[in-house]
């Protein structure tokens, strides 16, 4: 039959070549070590043209990453005459690194005198750096205090979808081992008190595919109850089809029983409903305690009625009751779920907040908003036997955090701070520590003035610089700074945050975006700077404007410039809420010319499946893995991944806060292609960063 076929030797093994070179990689050694031959995959992979590599020694191509005896022991096995086969780590030309699964053979002529090494591999890199992942990602599973749940996405009626996959912690809760989980279903740590309504939302919820959180009470091995606050999501694979749900648990069974403790004991006030002086200061036990593990400040807040007593004694106890049980209302709707009201008795309450935050400044604007929807809630008049009356409060408040205090001094400064709210006049809240007073009055200040900033020019950009890997100046990014009237420069750390509070965020990244373009069309007339680009960052509330691409386009339009040389830098915040409005608007932006860089990348919770759809220019690593690099292998791991995660989507990588040559080498090693940080320049003014641009 071969015979009546048309197909002679040269095209055979010219279409044996075909193959070879395309799928794989063939090189020769001679006995010296030195390539004899390469093939047009082998020359693709290592990056080298063929020319470059004939008579180089095989060790030009050496990853460092073998020990030393490697090399040495896979030549011993081919020339013993055995076929040498495993992974071997080259280096490229462009210094990235990769993998080649090879079969190493010694080739020997008649007079049985060696004449080559023969090596034949198959690029594995992509799935080396796959498997490497998934072994961080287990790492990191099999070390969380959480319980880790993975189960088959289907079936969701009976059997159940079964478990696949249960971390260690699964096995310290539960007592179950994961070779008896395996293959089983979730039914299995059922028991006969767990309560059927949630465990129906959880299936009305999978069968929708959606996610869903849950308490739920569960038994272990030996029949021992807990409950577990349960979120249970669903996992897509690369073509978006749900393939598995994981579950993640976390033991709340300490929680739930305070919890029925405070209900058996009953101690709320008969009139009001709310707690007791008893049961406010076990909760406030408790509390302080949760403080000194986590770190978050909690907060007492006195709340007293001005002139109750007057109405008290004039309409008698019958209507003075009837105010505190409305009073007790317009409290209680005030604070959120969590918080503890109590009633100590007479016209005198008492909130507790918890978990407000580490930094007691964050913690003292809890209490001051608080504080401010109480006021707001007290004016409207009560009526009472068909008369309006008009009541305010004094409130007074005092922090709490780890220095563990007792709960009767923390009520004593409560009350102090309150009473020094009606010595004040009245209406106001007063915190014990003047301290913390002096911190609200100069955020109330600050609120001030930065609604009058824009208007009295005091904002200011200042620009740092931004280099290639050879060291040249390639763009800048152009960060706002406040020139506050007697106080000089404010840091955006500082006025940012009230800005996106109080909306003022708005006008300003309008101002921030008009000058930058402004700066763009200035730079395009020079030759020496129509090359830079200029980014600067968008706040997430700016960007989930809907107006947000039009009005981008309006003042690019509006300045005539380059829409390439404008870069807006994005947080990963902005994926938390609507995914497919931000991939529309950045993609819109990308038609437009304008690129969009992601800030601090690796900081969030950027989600790789919705990362690879965003059409980003740009990743930027944080800071933190830049200084962290060189003393933790594993921040040196993040950043690697990072550089490679933004070459495999076809992304631009910058780093920031490079401050020292050492990080900057080693980031040149990683395969990064720009840098920002003060071993380049820190933020300047105008005037004084163009100077330095001149000079070079």
């Amino acid at each position: 039959m071969l015979s009546e076929l048309d197909f002679s030797p040269s095209e055979a093994h010219a279409g044996f070549m075909k193959v070879l070179n395309r799928h794989l990689s063939v090189a020769t050694i001679d006995a010296q070590g030195c390539i004899t031959y390469a093939n047009d995959h082998f020359c693709e992979i290592s990056g080298y043209p063929r020319a470059e590599l004939l008579g180089q020694h095989h060790n030009a191509l050496s990853s460092g990453i073998h020990p030393s005896d490697f090399f040495k022991s896979m030549y011993e096995m081919a020339l013993a005459g055995d076929v040498w086969q495993g992974d071997i780590c080259n280096r490229a030309k462009n210094g990235l690194i990769y993998w080649l699964q090879t079969t190493i053979a010694a080739i020997w002529d008649a007079d049985g005198i060696l004449t080559m090494l023969v090596a034949i591999g198959t690029d594995v890199t992509a799935q080396k750096k796959k498997y490497e992942q998934l072994e961080l990602l287990q790492v990191c599973i099999e070390r969380t205090n959480d319980v880790i749940v993975i189960t088959e996405a289907e079936p969701i009626d009976l059997p159940g979808p079964r478990i696949v996959y249960a971390n260690q912690a699964f096995e310290t809760l539960t007592g179950y081992s994961r070779e008896e989980v395996i293959g089983k279903t979730p039914r299995i740590l059922q028991g006969p008190e767990s309560d059927r309504a949630p465990r129906d939302r959880i299936r009305t919820a999978l069968s929708q595919w959606k996610s869903i959180r849950e308490e739920i009470l569960n038994y272990t091995k030996d029949g021992q109850k807990f409950w577990a606050e349960l979120e249970i999501s669903p996992i897509a694979n690369e073509a978006g089809w749900f393939t598995h749900w994981i579950a993640v648990q976390r033991d709340i069974t300490q929680r739930k029983a305070n919890e029925e403790q405070a209900l058996k004991l009953a101690f709320y006030d008969s009139l009001t409903g709310m707690a007791n002086r008893r049961l406010l200061i076990d909760r406030l036990t408790q509390a302080i305690a949760s403080a000194s593990r986590t770190g978050l400040a909690g907060a007492l807040l006195f709340v007293d009625l001005d002139f109750f007593k007057t109405i008290n004694d004039t309409l008698g106890q019958n209507a003075g009751d009837k105010i505190l049980k409305l009073v007790a209302q317009r409290l209680n709707s005030c604070v959120r779920e969590g918080y503890t009201t109590a009633r100590l008795g007479g016209d005198d309450f008492v909130i507790m907040l918890e978990d407000l935050s580490v930094d007691a400044t964050q913690a003292a604007l809890s209490v001051e908003e608080l504080g401010n929807k109480i006021s707001a809630a007290f004016m409207p008049p009560y009526q009472i036997d068909g008369k309006d009356y008009w009541i305010s409060a004094s409130l007074g408040a005092t922090l709490f955090g780890p220095d563990r205090p007792l709960v009767d001094d923390l009520l004593k400064q409560a009350e102090i701070a309150m009473y020094a709210a009606k010595v004040a006049g009245r209406d106001i809240l007063r915190f014990f520590d003047p301290r913390m007073q002096q911190a609200i009055d100069a955020r109330v200040a600050m609120q001030d003035g930065l609604g009058l900033a824009l208007k009295r020019r005091e904002f200011q950009l200042h620009y740092q610089i931004q280099v290639d890997r050879a060291g040249k100046a390639v763009g800048a990014e152009g960060l706002i700074r406040w020139s506050r009237p007697g106080l000089g420069l404010v840091p955006p750390g500082q006025f940012i945050p009230l800005a996106e509070e109080t909306g003022l965020i708005i006008p300003i990244g309008l101002w921030v975006l008009e000058t930058a373009c402004a700066q763009i069309k200035i730079w395009q007339q020079h030759e020496a700077t129509r090359h830079l680009t200029l980014s600067v960052n968008v706040s997430v509330i700016q960007f989930q404007a809907p107006d947000f691409v039009e009005l981008i386009r309006a003042v690019v339009t509006r300045h005539g410039i380059e829409p390439t040389r404008l870069m807006l830098e994005l947080t990963e915040s902005i994926m938390v809420k609507n995914v497919t409005e931000t991939i529309s608007k950045i993609s819109e932006l990308k038609t437009l010319g304008i690129s969009t860089s992601l800030d601090d990348f690796g900081t969030g919770y950027s989600s790789l499946q919705y990362l690879k759809k965003l059409p980003l220019a740009q990743l930027k690593i944080d800071q933190s893995f830049v200084h962290g690099m060189l003393d933790d292998d594993r921040e040196k791991s993040i950043v690697h991944t990072i550089v490679v995660l933004a070459q495999s989507m076809g992304m631009d990588v910058i780093a920031e806060g490079v401050e020292t040559q050492e990080q900057y080498q080693l980031l040149l090693t990683e395969g990064c292609v720009k840098f920002q940080g003060y071993l380049f320049g820190r933020p300047q003014p105008l005037g004084q960063f163009e100077q330095n641009l001149r000079q070079g």
